[in-house]
């Protein structure tokens, strides 16, 4: 039986005077798999912090696990992890990959933030699941785009999260690194049961495992199973009809990915 994770209900968001987000609503659920797809501008990140408490919409309700993320913030950080889209990991003060999974544990402690015996196990299981182990003294800096985004994807594990919500994190990731990170991301969602919602730049190599979509463009253009959602009229409606399509076996793909939709 699914679970209700996500409860969003009619949420808009304004930024001086510019609408972001209108009218969302919409419930995500804790046992699938979720892509957010849709224009550069369509509001995509805004909508996953909107969720984490990051962002307070101008009007609406939003609920995780039943509990409001502006509110309780802190608390739902503890229980959904997340990888933002860009994290700028200083070479100036070099940290090695254990010590780098490990911040995710001691951001939330108060000083002096030592780790324990505990803490450094939990670390090295994190590293374990996304199969980094072996890394774990080797300096941030010295790794591959996609070795980087599986440490920081072991960051948000460390807590052994019941969600995660990553945004674009494939992005200047070479393509045989981005077939393992979903694989990975696919092993952690079935084996450690923990539902997804990830917005990204392209579908096509993700598609064979997400149940749901959502297709944004400041509004929800679409939400369903792939079948549903990408539909050759639907796409043209969130990116534009300039925007070139693949059908295959009846689902229809935007080829460009993330492109400005010309009004």
């Amino acid at each position: 039986m699914a679970i209700d994770v996500i409860h969003i209900e009619n949420v808009s968001v304004e930024f001086n005077g510019a609408v972001i987000l209108n009218d969302i609503s919409l419930e995500i659920y804790g046992n699938e798999f979720t892509v957010v797809i849709g224009p550069n501008g369509a509001g995509k990140t805004t909508f996953i912090k909107s969720i984490l408490g990051l962002i307070h919409p101008s009007k609406g309700e939003i609920k995780v696990f039943g509990h409001n993320p502006f509110r309780e913030g802190e608390y739902i950080r503890k229980i959904v992890g997340y990888v933002p889209q860009y994290i700028r990991i200083s070479d100036v003060i070099p940290m090695n990959v254990l010590e780098t999974v490990l911040m995710g544990i001691l951001v939330k402690k108060k000083p002096p933030r030592i780790p324990s015996k505990t803490d450094i196990q939990s670390a090295l299981q994190a590293l374990k699941v996304v199969d980094m182990v072996e890394y774990r003294e080797r300096y941030i800096h010295e790794l591959s785009g996609g070795e980087r985004q599986r440490v920081l994807i072991a960051r948000a594990m460390v807590r052994k999260p019941k969600y995660l919500i990553l945004d674009e994190p494939f992005t200047g990731v070479d393509v045989k690194s981005q077939r393992e990170l979903i694989e990975f991301l696919h092993k952690i969602h079935v084996e450690n049961k923990v539902g997804m919602l990830i917005v990204v730049h392209d579908l096509a190599p993700i598609i064979r495992y997400v149940d749901k979509i959502l297709l944004l463009n400041k509004r929800v253009v679409a939400y369903g199973s792939p079948r549903d959602v990408l539909k050759k009229e639907t796409i043209k409606e969130a990116y534009g009809a300039e925007v070139e399509i693949l059908e295959h076996d009846k689902i229809c793909y935007p080829l460009l990915g993330d492109v400005h939709r010309h009004r």
